[in-house]
């Protein structure tokens, strides 16, 4: 009980870390510049599992994906910057609503891949999710939230 209890404050602290450096890019760089390497750096440290699993590959895979979670934070604040402000409300309504669907969604797809294809076909699939909206993110999102103009 120890030992997980002291995992979840390590993966804590480990998110505010990244929390606090993103969320810095973000607002210093532009919100592109924290959202998209937040979106591959978490796409990297999913696909760490589809190598040969061990106890530090498994470490390895939590401390990058918690110092990437900024990304999801980043991603609210670009759709709060780009719409109107009568509407966000109603956007992030929708976008936290989209991402539940995934969280709900996401575990019986990655399951059914794990069952039927194997590991690192499932991992594989996750990072790619993770890549192409990095990809997507790139070439589709405004610039916003620039400090120096």
């Amino acid at each position: 009980m120890a030992g997980l209890i002291s995992s979840a404050v390590g993966r804590r602290a480990t998110m505010f870390v990244g929390t606090f450096v993103g969320g810095r890019l973000s607002d210093r760089v532009s919100r592109k510049a924290a959202l998209i390497p937040g979106l591959l750096v978490q796409g990297f440290g999913v696909a760490l599992p589809a190598i040969e699993p061990s106890v530090s590959t498994w470490l390895a895979a939590i401390v990058v994906m918690s110092l990437a979670s900024f990304a999801v934070s980043v991603a609210a604040t670009v759709l709060g910057d780009i719409t109107d402000p009568s509407r966000v409300g109603t956007q992030l309504g929708r976008f936290r609503f989209v991402g539940d669907l995934g969280l709900i969604a996401g575990p019986l797809v990655v399951t059914g891949l794990f069952e039927g294809l194997g590991r690192v076909v499932a991992f594989l699939f996750v990072a790619g999710v993770l890549t192409t909206a990095a990809l997507l993110s790139w070439r589709f999102l405004p610039e916003t939230g620039r400090t120096e103009e």
